[in-house]
């Protein structure tokens, strides 16, 4: 079980570490004053329905789905099946991923300031929102050291489609 546990890090870590370096050139580390010009630009376009597909990658790699209308997931796909579970829909509409961006640099924020614990640690951010709506497009995050349940996950929006009301 140890072994098996440990294989999956690494997995994990390298498949991250392969990722990082293919996408170098094109991400940029993301920090407050990033993350909030993008939130800006999502609020101004004042968009509240759309479709939205991700490529996920951490433990395993995943297709989501989402559809959002009037500001609520209403769809959530994962690898072409439709979950059930609504209490974690929020977290990938665009909303719920510009917040998980947010927790994610005041969790770096706090570790740099020395303050230690089970949620806080060291992490490594890297991504891209979109030039004109501020979703986000991309996103990397790593977490240094530790014994982190979930080391390494990014996203990659493949398809992003306002709806019409």
């Amino acid at each position: 079980m140890y072994a098996a546990v440990m294989s999956a890090i690494v997995m994990s870590l390298l498949t991250l570490l392969v990722i990082v370096l293919i996408q170098r050139g094109r991400l940029g580390e993301v920090d407050g004053p990033l993350l909030e010009a993008a939130r800006a630009r999502w609020q101004a376009a004042g968009i509240d329905s759309y479709e939205l597909e991700l490529s996920i990658t951490g433990h395993q790699q995943d297709e989501y789905r989402i559809i959002v209308r009037d500001g609520e997931v209403s769809s959530f796909e994962r690898n072409g099946q439709t979950l059930q579970r609504r209490h974690a829909f929020q977290a990938w509409g665009i909303e719920g991923m510009l917040e998980t961006i947010g927790r994610d640099l005041d969790n770096r924020r706090r570790y740099r300031l020395g303050e230690r614990g089970p949620q806080i640690c060291n992490l490594y951010l890297q991504g891209r929102f979109h030039e004109k709506l501020g979703y986000p497009q991309e996103y990397i995050r790593m977490e240094r050291g530790g014994q982190a349940s979930n080391p390494a996950i990014s996203w990659k929006v493949t398809s992003f489609s306002i709806l019409s009301r």
